[in-house]
């Protein structure tokens, strides 16, 4: 069992530097600088964490930083999320498509902190408050970028879509354990302990997949240009629905 935890414990540490070193040596460094300080960020917390597991301090270092990693992460969802949909930025509405999800997430976890409050000290409510919102933030937006892929049509991108796929995972572990551990104490602490690592090897295995491989030839059937008229013109016709049943 010992050996087990040890595995568990140390093999995304040690998965993640190779992530590094890809990053690195392929220069992906340069296109997504953003999940490099992710990368560089979860080393040092994974050392730190692993070194301190069954210490007073472990709580409190995990959710520190598990709120850095979020911050980090909702950081790098984004730099994809530019990447795959840069073209569509020249709508207006389209550049208010994040903030208003951001803010509709936010609206839900503010809701869920006055129905259910945590009862913890002050500064252990504080850590998996934030835990538990950029959790869902993570999830949300992942969603968000899923969907905009289904309606837009965008093409696969191995990297990109692979990024946001580990992300997503690393958030749902989070909260769900962040959730267990909320609203049942440390009756289930095993959960809270286990399942966001286990869902961070997860994510790992899943970015080292993509790296090692190379990616495809990109195959542009439709310009970007043609492509956001389309858009243009398709939401100019479910404005004019709109303003026909309003009246």
């Amino acid at each position: 069992m010992h050996a087990l935890e040890f595995i568990i414990e140390w093999l995304p540490v040690t998965l993640q530097a190779w992530i590094l070193f890809l990053l690195c040596r392929k220069g992906l460094y340069r296109r997504f600088p953003l999940f490099l300080l992710y990368t560089v960020v979860q080393i040092v917390t994974g050392l730190a964490l692993a070194a301190s597991v069954g210490s007073k301090g472990y709580f409190y270092l995990f959710w520190w930083t598990t709120a850095l990693q979020g911050l980090l992460s909702v950081l790098a969802l984004h730099e994809g999320f530019r990447a795959v949909f840069g073209t569509f930025y020249r709508l207006p509405w389209f550049r208010r498509l994040w903030p208003a999800t951001v803010s509709v997430i936010w609206a839900y976890a503010a809701w869920r902190a006055w129905a259910h409050p945590l009862h913890f000290t002050r500064t252990g409510a504080m850590l998996v408050s934030v835990a538990i919102v950029a959790s869902y933030t993570i999830v949300g937006l992942v969603l968000l970028f899923f969907l905009v892929v289904k309606v837009v049509r965008a093409r696969y991108r191995l990297y990109e879509f692979n990024i946001v796929y580990g992300l997503g995972i690393t958030a749902l572990g989070l909260m769900i354990g962040a959730l267990v551990r909320s609203e049942f104490g440390t009756k289930f602490a095993w959960i809270t302990e286990w399942g966001p690592t286990l869902a961070y090897l997860v994510a790992v295995l899943v970015w080292l997949s993509a790296f090692l491989r190379k990616e495809s030839p990109v195959k542009i059937q439709k310009p970007p240009d043609v492509l956001l008229q389309e858009m243009q013109d398709d939401l100019s016709i479910v404005q004019r629905i709109f303003r026909r049943s309003a009246r």
